[in-house]
């Protein structure tokens, strides 16, 4: 039987070490999707798409207005005194919270085994990150770099869907979504001011579930959710499926134009990166399964690139013949600055990709 296994570190996170020394953040880790919506079953691991190591989940931040106090916490510094004094009382107050968990977290750490201690090293590492970010001195307002928008308080969450016998009992077209299509475009912004601020140079967004279950109906004007209508059509077929798939790259295209309309030296800061968008799955085997044409295969991806980071081509489709999709992972990583770099088994980029 094959299992799923995450074996190391995603690709963001390598390049994400690799290059983001110096910055605030050195990932962002976003998801739209904002929860499981089914009212029964987990996602188990189907919200995680970023990996620290083996068994080394990020759980994405879903909240837009968390995401946004996070990155810009301290930017806009009241010019009266009064209201300075009271923002670097909130900072100490914050840094010093920190110091106390940190020590009796370092405490227990002691007293545990294997496993707990594991995951208690790395609620360390995550106190660390927390801390750095707490005592950075915010962006300077230059150039691109500017406050962006408060986007206020987030959407309502949506109820789930009821679940009986394993299946969507009466789908309610009212529940399983929570402004994700506002979600999205406040994310996207967030990543573009935070690549121009320079607060972070590595990011993953995240889009839907792994074996989603957000519902469309207020999307796209269908009756189901993503994985219902990915699998089954609803009625409409593929043209169903197509509607599904074009909101997603539409969320894709709206940050790769953000970018592209951000000014940079002689060129726009899209010019510097390297954005790759990548589906949950193909059209043709799959080993967990052992179905020859099927949904989930990593075969016949189709992978959406974008930037101009290290002689990027744009403009071109490329029939990658028996390569993997982690292929074009590497490739991006090597157009950012990861040289001779290795994701699992799959090794080479696609020169074909390169100038």
């Amino acid at each position: 039987m094959y299992k799923r296994q995450v074996q190391g570190a995603s690709s963001d996170q390598i390049v994400a070490k690799a290059i983001g020394g110096g910055t605030t953040f050195e990932s962002l880790v976003y998801r739209v999707q904002a929860a499981w919506y089914l009212s029964s079953g987990t996602p188990s691991s189907k919200d995680i798409m970023s990996y620290k190591g083996a068994g080394q989940g990020i759980p994405a931040q879903v909240s837009p207005k968390a995401a946004f106090d996070s990155l810009f916490y301290g930017f806009d510094v009241p010019s009266d005194p009064g209201q300075s004094a009271e923002v670097d009382f909130a900072r100490r107050t914050r840094a010093s919270v920190i110091d106390l968990v940190r020590d009796n977290t370092e405490r227990l750490t002691k007293r545990l085994g294997g496993a707990d201690k594991r995951r208690m090293e790395q609620h360390l590492d995550e106190l660390r990150d927390l801390e750095k970010r707490i005592h950075a001195l915010p962006p300077e307002a230059q150039g691109s770099c500017k406050l962006p928008t408060d986007p206020g308080a987030d959407p309502p969450l949506g109820g789930a869907q009821q679940v009986g016998a394993g299946e969507v009992v009466n789908y309610n077209t009212n529940s399983g979504y929570s402004g994700e299509k506002e979600r999205a475009v406040v994310f996207c912004d967030l990543i573009q001011m935070a690549f121009s601020c320079d607060l972070s140079r590595a990011s993953s967004l995240m889009i839907t579930y792994a074996q989603s279950h957000l519902n469309m109906f207020p999307i796209t004007g269908l009756k189901g959710d993503v994985h219902d209508i990915t699998h089954n059509g609803v009625p409409g077929g593929s043209e169903s499926v197509a509607k599904v798939m074009a909101w997603h790259m539409s969320v894709f295209a709206y940050l790769v134009a953000k970018l592209r309309d951000t000014p940079e030296g002689s060129g726009s800061l899209l010019d510097s990166c390297a954005l790759v968008m990548l589906h949950e799955g193909g059209h043709g085997y799959d080993p967990a399964s052992g179905k020859q044409w099927a949904s989930h295969s990593t075969e016949n991806m189709a992978c959406s690139i974008a930037g101009g980071a290290g002689g990027l081509k744009r403009g071109y489709h490329v029939v990658a013949k028996d390569k993997h999709p982690a292929n074009v992972l590497v490739t991006l990583m090597n157009a950012v600055g990861v040289p001779d770099t290795q994701l699992g088994e799959v090794k080479g980029a696609l020169p074909e990709l390169l100038g």
